[in-house]
């Protein structure tokens, strides 16, 4: 009798709700597949009123738990809650959506970057909801910051060379240029920025300077001696080495 009951309640509903069933059925699994938490709050207390399953397998927190008032400003990084909850209310009220990065405290104590994507819902023209997705960024965080290290590590090698390290453009002007360049030619890195390297060299030898660069930008590595002339016009021979720098193929 039980089955025959439920059999009469599906044939009862009617198309149109069939039809809603079945959006509604599509709607909860698009969400759940969805790598990232997807969530909505009050626009003006920042409450959450619906956060995804995601939410728990991501920070470990139970789903009731993020409905709890303040949730989202008591998990963010000590470090980043101040300036991100400004930055969310200040967005909100100017009904502008907006794309942040920030740190949240995980259950276990871990810290998880999350790129925060954010909708302001504006009905009758006042701001009545906040949509948005969280997605877990800490890996590309990790790499990052990695790489900064990195490039910090260089850069102090590079700084207490004795030689001089530069970069140019295509033009010839220099773009980076280190701080044994005052060493030997007086003149400061900030000096030599922007400047054409072939304002530094000595006439006599610019044709051969010329020379070199072209078959450097035709990708072909060179070194060449040649003169220099100072800051206060004294000259010097310099040995230098240059190769291209490929970038996107180019």
């Amino acid at each position: 009798m039980s089955g025959d009951s439920t059999a009469r309640l599906v044939d009862d509903a009617t198309p149109a709700q069939l039809e809603l069933r079945e959006s509604q059925k599509r709607y909860e699994q698009l969400v759940a597949s969805i790598d990232g938490i997807v969530w909505e709050a009050d626009a003006a207390t920042l409450r959450f009123s619906f956060v995804s399953q995601q939410a728990e397998r991501l920070l470990g927190y139970p789903l009731k738990r993020w409905l709890e008032p303040d949730f989202w400003r008591d998990h963010i990084h000590p470090d980043d809650r101040e300036w991100a909850v400004r930055y969310c209310i200040h967005a909100t009220r100017a009904q502008r959506g907006h794309d942040f990065e920030y740190r949240m405290l995980a259950a276990d104590d871990r810290v998880v970057w999350l790129r925060d994507i954010v909708t302001v819902v504006v009905e009758n023209g006042e701001t009545s909801k906040l949509r948005g997705i969280m997605v877990d960024v800490s890996e590309r965080k990790k790499k990052e910051e990695a790489l900064r290290a990195m490039e910090q590590r260089l850069r102090g090698i590079v700084e207490n060379l004795s030689d001089v390290v530069y970069s140019c453009d295509l033009s010839g002007r220099f773009t980076y240029i280190s701080p044994a360049i005052e060493r030997v030619s007086r003149y400061t890195p900030e000096e030599c920025i922007g400047r054409d390297l072939r304002t530094f060299i000595h006439p006599e030898d610019l044709p051969a300077v010329e020379s070199s660069f072209a078959g450097t930008l035709a990708g072909h590595p060179a070194s060449l001696e040649y003169r220099v002339i100072d800051k206060n016009g004294e000259i010097y021979w310099a040995q230098g080495s240059s190769r291209p720098l490929i970038e996107n193929g180019e």
